[in-house]
C-alpha cells in the first residue's frame, strides 16, 4: 500500500500506507472478522498475487515465500488461480459501523510499473448511496458534552448507543448522515 486516505483507513488497517495487501489478508487478526467473505477474498488475493506478481522479482518471491508457511496461504496458492483484481462487490463487518457493501473499482496507472488505484463506492440504491456515494467513515472521538456555541447531535443505534460514525436510524433502517457544526 503506497497511499490511502483517511476513509480507507477508516475502513480498514489493512488499507493504511506501508502495509502489504496479500500479508494482511491473511495474518492481520482482525481480517476475518472484518471480511465475512474472507474465504473468497482471500482467494482472490492468492489469485490476483499469482496474475499481478512478478516472481522474478526479490521482494515478490520473498513475499509469496513467507506466505508458503501460512496454512490457507498454501492451500490457496497450490490451486493455482489467476485472477486480476477487478471491479466487484465486496462485503465488510465494520467494527464501528456495522455490515457495509462497497463496490471496488482497480484503475491501472499508464507509465507505472503495476501500480494501481482501487476505489471504493456504495451502490447508489444502497442506504450510503448519497450524493457522494459512500458512508462517511471518518471515525471521530466520541465527546461527553457538545461543544459550546454548536449543536451536536449524536446518531445511536437500536439500543440507544452513542455511535462513533454520523449514521441516523429511521423506520429502522440505518442511513448515512451528514453533520456540520453550526453557532447557535
Amino acid at each position: 500500500m503506497l497511499a490511502a486516505n483517511k476513509a480507507a483507513m477508516a475502513l480498514a488497517p489493512l488499507y493504511t500506507p506501508g502495509q502489504n495487501l496479500v500479508h494482511g489478508m491473511f495474518r492481520h487478526p482482525g481480517a476475518r472478522a472484518l471480511f465475512p467473505d474472507w474465504a473468497g477474498i482471500a482467494a482472490q488475493t492468492a489469485a490476483a498475487l499469482r496474475a499481478e506478481g512478478d516472481p522474478r522479482d526479490p521482494a515478490t518471491a520473498a513475499l509469496i515465500e513467507s506466505m508458503l508457511t501460512d496454512d490457507p496461504f498454501r492451500e490457496m496458492w497450490s490451486h493455482h488461480d489467476v485472477r486480476r483484481m477487478g471491479n466487484e462487490l465486496k462485503r465488510f463487518d465494520h467494527p464501528a459501523v456495522g455490515p457495509l457493501e462497497l463496490r471496488r473499482q482497480a484503475l491501472t496507472i499508464g507509465g507505472t510499473e503495476g501500480q494501481i488505484v482501487v476505489t471504493y463506492q456504495a451502490e447508489p440504491e444502497s442506504p450510503f448511496g448519497g450524493r457522494a456515494g459512500s458512508p462517511d467513515l471518518t471515525i471521530r472521538p466520541r465527546r461527553p458534552q457538545a461543544m459550546p456555541g454548536c449543536c451536536r447531535s449524536v446518531a445511536r443505534d437500536a439500543k440507544h448507543r452513542p455511535l462513533s460514525a454520523r449514521w441516523s436510524f429511521r423506520d429502522g433502517r440505518r442511513r448515512a448522515t451528514r453533520h456540520r457544526h453550526r453557532p447557535r
